[in-house]
């Protein structure tokens, strides 16, 4: 009798994973950037190619200045970056509060959709998510050019071919590809994680099972938390770190809700609608 009483104040809800469809539109919006930066990169290319030495010397002569002026076209990125971010914040949390609430209601028949609005808590995780992501965004010309400079510096002046730095710069514009969409993917789930972590609390939810995406990919240190039960306010320590699922770099682990009746606080927004219901009764 006791146990059975147990599971029904304990429930695990359906845990919010990030979304395909933010991280796709995340990685087109920075892919659309990064093909602007090779743009760049091919006009630089071809205005030194004419005088690309045939011995070596310091650097290409009007390199600084062909650098700055591809860099003036990029001017505007702190208000792209804003824009992008912004949106990317929005994108996540709107798709973590309606299925948490559809999650919510599933579960224990209760309608918080009106409880999540954008203040407290949840208003100052969105701004500080905004700034991490425009910082990342800003970043993506600032060090593809910088790695433009030291390359064609460096194969100048080693006296390398034509054709190893069209190489060399084809390969920069590759890594800076993979370097976007992997910031998409990663800001997609630190978004959902931040997102779960600051609405489940706010709900009065103070415990979350860690759960894996259960695929050759899990980390070992992960997958030994697969299943587990842990309190927001005293997570696991994961690889010598503090963390919580979705946070590390990468990670595609999610918080499954845990509801426990006899642990919610009386004040939380299900704790209120469940004495409503039980008062109307």
């Amino acid at each position: 009798m006791t146990s059975r009483l147990r599971k029904r104040r304990s429930r695990l809800l359906r845990a919010v994973r990030p979304s395909r469809r933010n991280e796709l539109w995340y990685r087109g919006q920075l892919h659309a950037l990064v093909g602007h930066l090779r743009a760049a990169g091919a006009e630089i290319l071809a205005a030194i190619k004419p005088q690309w030495p045939t011995v070596t010397d310091a650097a290409p002569p009007g390199l600084d200045f062909l650098l700055t002026h591809a860099k003036l076209k990029f001017g505007n990125i702190g208000a792209f970056a804003k824009a992008r971010a912004a949106t990317a914040v929005r994108k996540n949390l709107d798709d973590v509060d309606e299925r948490l609430a559809a999650s919510v209601k599933q579960s224990l028949n209760i309608d918080i959709r009106a409880q999540l609005t954008g203040e407290g808590p949840v208003a100052m995780e969105m701004a500080r998510a905004a700034r991490a992501n425009v910082d990342l965004i800003e970043s993506i010309p600032e060090q593809y050019f910088d790695r433009l400079r030291e390359d064609i510096t460096e194969n100048w002046a080693t006296g390398q071919p034509w054709s190893a730095i069209v190489d060399r710069v084809q390969e920069i514009g590759q890594i800076t590809e993979r370097r976007a969409a992997l910031i998409a993917r990663d800001q997609t789930g630190k978004l959902n994680a931040a997102f779960n972590n600051v609405r489940q609390r706010e709900l009065g939810i103070e415990k979350f099972e860690w759960q894996t995406a259960e695929d050759e990919r899990v980390r070992d240190s992960h997958a030994e938390l697969d299943g587990q039960t842990f309190r927001w306010d005293s997570p696991p320590i994961v690889d010598g770190e503090t963390a919580t699922p979705g946070t590390p770099i990468n990670c595609r682990c999610v918080a499954g809700p845990v509801f426990d009746i006899e642990e919610t606080p009386a004040e939380s927004p299900i704790a209120a609608e469940m004495e409503a219901e039980s008062e109307a009764a």
